[in-house]
């Protein structure tokens, strides 16, 4: 095959008739090319054949940068760059002198194997680690691709399928018809309903705003509607609707559009230039001075989002003033600012527009806790952001920017989740129902997930932790079928309670301290959620695998509770009566004779103490949690540095780990996550939860030993008094090596008071 680098106009049309196009296929004349690009024939990289053959490179990446403003190639690559390596945001100390840049062909898109070429994908000989860390947190393409625009497919005779597209001052309206129009019509039941809620509907009580008449309704039955989710700001009392105003609002024109903030007119606007008579908007249809009306309204929220034809996202904007970007003509920036273009041998080229996890990940929207289950819970979805309009559903991903429109299947094929929030970015339920009694690890790695995602938001009211998820909560019980699903009791403080021996091991993100949520009178003591509960504490937690201790920053697997030993976890419920929960028990691990040979060094199941009584004068506050298990006060220490190996990372900024020493000859093992200015030496209780067991040699590093077979582990909570009480608060959670533990002779059996 030809070089890429063209010696001549003959080669060039040599080229384009090889493919049977023009040297001059395009009208628009050639931009403005630096020396090295001008050299570049990206023509011969179109053809199939050439498709995953070696990158060009087109330069280092500060001379590249520093030929933006006079070369249209260079411009579209440094743009890319800087949007997707962030250096306009983050300024890092790095040497890039060193890293090449290179290009690429793709056919993006394509099934067959057999089209040209519809985007040149950008690679690079070196990423430092620090802008491969930024780009992790951010969501940034790690290959960001050169499109070919199309109307260049076209002239060319292509499909225009699958090729860039420009982004006009509005959004084309005909086009989110269509977007809405192919889903509906042949994705199924896919996005039609969800397999775990049935066919329920909307309560009466439900309000909508009809757009027609400009009034606060009841829902009418099989309502199509549109769902909005916004940032309302701190200014909102002028328009909410409350107490004094619903009967006015309730009839035709009650509701002038005049007096609704920059957001919520325009969702009205686009209400009616779709055809859709009703939208829910939270603000409108919640009378928000009145609390047995917002609870009422808040327990169908799970139903209000999945139920809706369609949620419309205002990312773009900071509050409900702010317009839906690009719906009205001057809302947002186009052109060669937001998305450079340039015309190179004839081809029509522009940067791809950022994909949806960035757009969400840059904007405030996606930092507030509200959102999230808003997000997760809708079955399709239209985002604003500041650069393109999107649209997404259980099995197509389409956007202004990037022509994907199909009758038939998806480009992608079905994704994996029915729910999947932002391709991926919010997985929750699978399309089809997957889960039975022995798939619930699945379903709680999900739930992890959602915690991890919901703990880094913030909320303007901290005692909104737990309702803000609540809809969430709601779903996922009915979707994993938890015990109590069906009267809100599945899921406490945002712990599911059938799997609480599992849920209990969260630990705090290592760059973040935590901090004890309090109550209404800023007192922990009086807090209304308990310390055990990752609702307890401010600031973002996580769950990790048993190496957790070993790579403090590891977090992509969950614990393996893999053996209950508490027989009974009791609750206080909130009337103050003691009430026995509906843990799941899990089967032994261990064969009857291998048992025998553990003799003694074991623990053995802790059965409860039917002669307990609750401490006299010391009322049970809602949500102390009630068991027992065994217990023993143990030191903990720092890790000192002959203690750790080169590639080992045991602390953060704010979190460490520290060794649970057992014993004289205990090892390096038992360790548990505690704040890092924690005192050490120190002594605290340890209460176990659950045993845990691996084989082979890697966890052999944490046991301390060069084990061939099982390694057995007890999962324990780290535990601190509470002045005056016999109520614990839970200070962090950690492993021990169970046949250290079992031979400490430290440990006893007590009924354990933890809130």
């Amino acid at each position: 095959m030809p070089s890429p680098f063209h010696k001549g106009t003959n080669l060039l049309q040599r080229l384009g008739g090889y493919i049977g196009l023009s040297a001059n296929a395009h009208p628009h004349e050639d931009s403005p090319l630096c020396d090295t690009c001008s050299k570049l024939d990206l023509r011969s990289m179109l053809p199939y054949e050439r498709i995953g053959s070696d990158p060009v490179t087109l330069g280092t990446l500060p001379n590249i940068l520093d030929k933006a403003s006079t070369c249209g190639l260079c411009n579209i690559v440094a743009s890319l760059v800087r949007r997707t390596w962030l250096l306009d945001t983050n300024k890092f100390n790095v040497d890039l002198s060193e890293v090449k840049v290179l290009v690429g062909s793709s056919d993006t898109g394509s099934l067959d194997g057999f089209n040209p070429a519809n985007s040149f994908p950008l690679t690079f000989s070196y990423r430092p680690p620090e802008v491969l860390a930024a780009q992790a947190v951010a969501s940034s393409a790690l290959t960001p691709a050169i499109q070919i625009m199309e109307d260049t497919a076209l002239a060319l005779g292509h499909r225009k399928l699958y090729h860039g597209r420009m982004v006009g001052e509005t959004v084309d309206v005909e086009l989110v018809k269509r977007w809405l129009h192919i889903c509906e019509h042949t994705h199924g039941d896919v996005c039609g309903r969800d397999w775990w809620r049935g066919n329920d509907g909307l309560p009466s009580y439900v309000r909508m705003v009809d757009v027609e008449d400009m009034a606060v309704v009841s829902t009418p039955p099989n309502c199509r509607y549109l769902a909005l989710s916004y940032r309302w700001g701190i200014d909102g009392a002028s328009y909410w609707t409350c107490s004094t105003n619903i009967s006015a609002r309730s009839a035709p024109g009650g509701l002038p559009i005049s007096i609704l903030p920059g957001t919520i007119s325009d969702v009205v606007l686009l209400a009616r230039k779709i055809g859709v008579r009703y939208v829910w908007i939270d603000a409108l249809c919640i009378s928000q001075d009145d609390s047995s009306d917002k609870a009422l309204q808040i327990g169908v929220m799970e139903r209000i989002y999945a139920c809706s034809l369609l949620t419309v996202f205002a990312v773009g904007g900071d509050d409900a003033h702010a317009p839906l970007m690009g719906l009205r003509a001057g809302t947002r920036v186009v052109g060669q600012e937001t998305q450079p273009t340039a015309y190179v041998q004839g081809l029509h080229l522009s940067a791809a527009l950022p994909g949806l996890d960035e757009a969400l990940v840059r904007s405030s929207w996606d930092t507030r806790g509200w959102t999230l289950q808003e997000i997760v819970l809708s079955r399709r979805r239209l985002v604003f952001t500041a650069h393109q309009v999107y649209f997404e559903c259980g099995t197509d991903l389409f956007a202004e920017g990037f022509s994907a429109e199909t009758e038939g299947p998806s480009v992608y094929g079905p994704k994996t989740h029915q729910l999947t929030r932002a391709r991926g970015k919010y997985a929750f339920i699978p399309r089809r129902s997957p889960w039975s009694p022995g798939k619930m690890w699945d379903s709680m790695d999900m739930w992890m997930h959602i915690v991890k995602v919901y703990t880094t938001r913030s909320l303007t009211n901290e005692g909104d932790i737990v309702i803000a998820i609540s809809a969430l909560a709601t779903a996922f019980g009915r979707a994993a079928r938890l015990a109590g699903s069906g009267d809100g009791k599945a899921i406490r403080y945002g712990m599911p309670v059938q799997e609480l021996e599992l849920v209990l091991l969260w630990h705090p993100h290592p760059d973040r301290a935590l901090e004890r949520r309090s109550g209404s009178d800023g007192d922990t003591m009086s807090s209304p959620w308990p310390s055990w509960a990752w609702s307890g504490w401010r600031g973002p937690v996580r769950y990790g695998p048993n190496n957790h201790f070993l790579f403090i920053y590891e977090n992509n697997d969950v614990p393996a509770a893999d053996e209950s030993l508490v027989e009974r976890w009791s609750l206080v419920d909130d009337d103050g009566a003691l009430i026995r929960l509906e843990v799941k028990h899990t089967s032994p691990v261990l064969e009857p004779r291998q048992i025998v040979a553990e003799s003694g060094r074991l623990a053995r199941h802790i059965s409860w103490d039917d002669a307990w009584v609750p401490p006299v004068g010391q009322p049970l506050k809602p949500g102390t949690l009630v068991f027992r298990t065994m217990s023993a006060q143990l030191q903990v220490r720092r890790l000192v540095a002959n203690e750790i190996t080169s590639e080992h990372r045991v602390e953060g900024t704010e979190q460490a780990v520290f060794v649970i020493v057992t014993g004289e000859a205990d090892g390096t093992g038992s360790r548990v996550i505690l704040p890092k200015d924690h005192p050490s030496p120190a002594t605290l209780q340890f209460v176990v939860v659950c045993r845990a067991h691996s084989w082979g040699p890697g966890e052999s590093l944490l046991a301390g030993e060069n084990a061939s077979g099982p390694i057995f582990w007890l999962y324990v909570l780290a535990l601190r008094a509470q002045p005056g009480i016999e109520v614990k608060e839970r200070l962090g959670s950690g492993i021990v090596h169970e046949k250290s533990w079992m031979e400490s002779g430290k440990w006893g059996e007590e009924v354990i008071l933890l809130r």
